[in-house]
């Protein structure tokens, strides 16, 4: 991948004026486009940048709105914090605050709410430093980012933008590392700094000056908002240019936008093939179709060129997020290491040549889908490394066979990666004979890719002819009956059988593909189409399938090996094992960024390890993964930025539990008011009964999203499907049960509380608690609607408001009802709850 996107918000304006609702939805659509451009125009989200006006009042509680809108939209595009970059607007600064700020002369005060959401949500750099304008340098693509507060002005009594031009100089002037004076220079601000007579109040003061010294010190591109409206010019003087890129608001209301122009977002995309920047406007249209119904974002006709390209004069080539990546001087004095390696812990961003490096094997645990040939079925709950293990065999499997190859041997397969999640959402509810027709020329054309791949690496006129000899095989078997994969495996026995014996398809995101019924039709489903690739030529399969999904039932040994990628870490084997995982997980992270590559940097010497002492704290950290490499990567994320921090001193288990209070209290924050409120009273009862583990018949609807909303960075989790009468059990998370004081231990062999948490003298409560509606404060305060029954059947009802006629849905209900009843319920979005029957 050599395409990069850069995706711009800005003017967001959280609170009254902000066009899509309270709590806003918004991350919802915005992530849905942005993923269905990166699939159109092959590119790889890498940065959110927030260009001001994150809010409307600076309100503590519009920035809350707008964490958890960012959170969610960063983790559904697969973006890290230490990658969302900001700046405020006129807007993000309070003017009750400033007017206090000005009494007590204490310049800063004003952005106080900015500050923490910057803290909360954003790269370091976001947040405003009275001295210097802070600068950010991505050696990965050869960029500067330099954050221009263009706000120091405004208070309770000006409205002006304004750059401080004394201030600007000595920022730029200062050396904050080497090798990095040919980057390509990017600036982000909120107000517009080039000259335009139609908005000259919208421009900051002195524009004419502060163009100058960003245009004469290197600086390429400015990102900017505060007008409402997609603005884009190039600007040249005496040979050099400067591309303002003015990004629309993509959150206002109808009132705050100009007639005829609508929610904007942009979409930067950074090609480091062609050195070129290509910008894609795109618009919010309120009639379009989409997969949340009515309301979607398209492509903006406000504008004439849609896409704007310009050239970049510098860019880098470079493999996504390598080891050359930004130095840290804090962490080099605090660990050793010149960067935080664990703020990507999702495997589709780290590089190629790094993957060998990161990935752990567990002999007892993956050694049916490592070796190169077989089938085997990869079990794992999302986080646990289903996408790491498919890449390492891909990244191996590449190795061995450019080895062989050299060697003149034959190797048993030749890897090839297939994603099913690149078959577009909009097919996914076809019919089961066109999805099977788009997964099989998605697995065709990876393949070909593949192979198209190798051949440009290898540069050898053997391998090249015989590729040019699938393809004419192909073209002769195009009139014939058969399906592509059968026709592509006959082609590769025929004219690659001196190069492998057997394609290894590496097979990922099987469930979001397919409907249900394709997964429990025994003759004419999922296992009978499996079998039919793997029968119809030279192929193996490692297929990815997440625990208790409905693509889990490739079960039985008869379909490959299964590799169970899950720990539980409440069992003394899996803790052990897990354990053992976690330390060579981290020290091969820490290796990779060490300073000292003879000794680098390992766990032991960040956190106190003690085996199984009351008072280690790595089990701490085990018990809030609960098993999730992913997690337990984003826990190790706050352990390194934590500013609990001491010199010469380990994190012990007291700095750990506070490090999971604050991961857990940002898990907490992703969720709306009312699931906070039903959390909130979910705990309450637990804490009562003595157990964070509990059942709620006829009321599962209201944990529904707190287990489900988040993926793996849940606070409650599904710990058994129910049957029959008997209800589903669900257990909250640990991190949750530390912020919220919930017992999960008893004293061994009593039923004394264990404070401590810890297998030494602890053990697991199992004890699950079934919740009443009247012991859930949350029911007995909130509002009740009445409703009509409109539909129902063993699994759904349906309830029609009789005042608004909205309709809602539940899963959980009194079997009794039927269609034409009256009930009371209350809602949590369209989710019915706690449904009571009238008399």
């Amino acid at each position: 991948m050599i395409r990069y996107g850069i995706i711009q918000l800005s003017d967001l304006q959280f609170g009254a004026k902000h066009r899509f609702g309270n709590p806003s939805k918004i991350y919802e659509s915005i992530a849905n486009d942005i993923n269905f451009m990166a699939d159109k125009f092959q590119f790889l989200p890498i940065y959110i940048l927030l260009t001001g006006d994150i809010t409307e009042t600076a309100h503590a509680d519009e920035f809350l709105d707008a964490e958890n809108v960012i959170n969610n939209l960063a983790r559904k595009i697969s973006i890290d914090k230490d990658s969302v970059l900001s700046v405020p607007g006129n807007h993000d600064i309070n003017w009750k605050l400033a007017e206090i700020s000005s009494d007590v002369g204490d310049v800063n005060l004003k952005y106080s709410n900015y500050n923490k959401f910057a803290y909360n949500t954003c790269n370091k750099y976001s947040r405003i430093s009275p001295e210097f304008y802070n600068r950010f340098f991505d050696h990965r693509l050869g960029i500067e980012f330099l954050f221009i507060n263009s706000c120091e002005k405004e208070d309770h009594l000006n409205h002006c933008g304004y750059v401080d031009s004394e201030k600007l100089v000595n920022s730029i002037v200062r050396k904050l590392g080497n090798g990095n004076d040919d980057y390509t220079k990017i600036c982000i601000c909120h107000h517009r700094i080039e000259q335009n007579g139609k908005e000259s109040n919208s421009i900051i003061n002195n524009s004419y000056e502060i163009e100058t010294i960003l245009i004469e010190n290197g600086y390429n591109i400015l990102f900017t908002g505060h007008i409402h409206e997609n603005r884009c010019q190039e600007v040249k003087h005496d040979g050099k240019v400067i591309i303002y890129s003015g990004s629309g608001s993509a959150g206002v209301d109808r009132s705050q936008r100009t007639d005829g122009i609508q929610n904007q977002y942009t979409i930067h995309i950074l090609d480091s093939h062609n050195k070129k920047l290509e910008s894609y406007w795109r618009a919010y249209s309120p009639n379009k179709r989409g997969k949340l119904g009515l309301g979607a974002w398209t492509e903006d006709n406000s504008l004439e060129l849609n896409p704007s390209v310009f050239d970049l004069p510098y860019i880098i080539n470079f493999d996504t997020f390598s080891s050359n990546s930004m130095e840290d001087l804090t962490l080099i004095e605090k660990f050793k290491i010149k960067r935080n390696p664990f703020t990507f812990n999702n495997a589709e961003k780290i590089s190629t040549n790094q993957i060998i490096q990161l990935f752990v094997s567990s002999e007892g645990r993956n050694k049916g889908a490592v070796r190169p040939t077989g089938d085997a079925i990869i079990r794992g709950s999302r986080g646990s490394g289903k996408t790491m293990l498919l890449r390492y065999l891909n990244v191996f499997g590449n190795y061995t066979f450019d080895i062989n190859v050299k060697d003149k041997k034959v190797s048993e397969s030749f890897p090839v990666l297939v994603n099913f999640t690149l078959i577009h959402s909009s097919e996914w509810k076809s019919a089961i004979s066109t999805i099977i027709e788009s997964a099989e020329k998605l697995i065709f054309e990876s393949t070909l890719s593949a192979l198209e791949i190798k051949d440009k690496e290898l540069k050898s006129a053997e391998f090249r002819n015989a590729l040019f000899r699938v393809k004419q095989k192909l073209k002769v078997l195009s009139n014939q009956e058969g399906s592509i994969i059968w026709k592509l495996g006959v082609a590769l026995k025929e004219n690659m059988s001196n190069y492998f014996t057997h394609v290894l398809l590496l097979i990922d995101e099987v469930a979001p593909v397919f409907p249900r019924e394709f997964f429990h039709d025994s003759e004419s489903g999922f296992l009978r189409w499996m079998n039919s690739i793997r029968n119809s030529g030279p192929y193996f399969t490692r297929i990815a399938v997440y625990p208790n999904d409905i693509s889990d039932i490739l079960n039985e040994d008869r379909f490959g090996s299964i590799v169970n990628l899950d720990y539980n870490v409440k069992t003394s084997d899996d803790y052990e094992a897990y354990r053992k995982y976690c330390i060579e997980l981290v020290n091969n992270y820490l290796k990779v960024v060490s300073i000292n590559k003879i000794e680098p940097t390992k766990i032991s010497d960040i956190i106190e390890i003690n085996g199984g002492l009351e008072h280690d704290a790595l089990e701490q950290l085990i018990y809030a993964s609960d098993g999730s490499s992913r997690r337990f990567a984003s826990l190790m994320d706050k352990c390194i930025t934590s500013t609990s921090y001491s010199k010469n001193r380990l994190y012990n288990k007291s700095d750990i539990i506070c490090i999971i209070k604050d991961f857990s209290q940002n898990l907490l924050s992703s969720y709306d008011l009312s699931e906070r409120e039903i959390a909130n009273s979910l705990a309450k009862a637990c804490k009562k009964q003595i157990t964070y583990r509990f059942r709620l018949p006829n009321l599962t609807s209201l944990v529904s999203s707190l287990h489900a909303k988040n993926e793996e960075f849940n606070i409650v989790k599904l710990a058994e499907v129910g049957a029959g009468s008997r209800g589903s059990t669900y257990e909250f998370t640990y991190p949750f049960c530390i912020l919220m004081d919930v017992q999960t231990h008893y004293l061994k062999d009593t039923r004394k509380i264990c404070t401590s948490r810890d297998r030494e003298t602890g053990e697991w409560i199992s004890q699950v608690t079934t919740i009443s509606r009247n012991q859930l404060d949350f029911l007995n305060k909130e509002l009740r609607l009445e409703g009509i029954v409109t539909d129902v059947d063993k699994d759904l009802v349906i309830i029609s408001d009789l005042v608004t006629r909205n309709e809602y849905f539940s899963e959980s209900f009194d079997l009794s009802l039927k269609i034409g009843d009256r009930v009371t319920f209350i809602h949590i979005n369209e989710v019915a709850s706690d449904i009571l029957k009238m008399i």
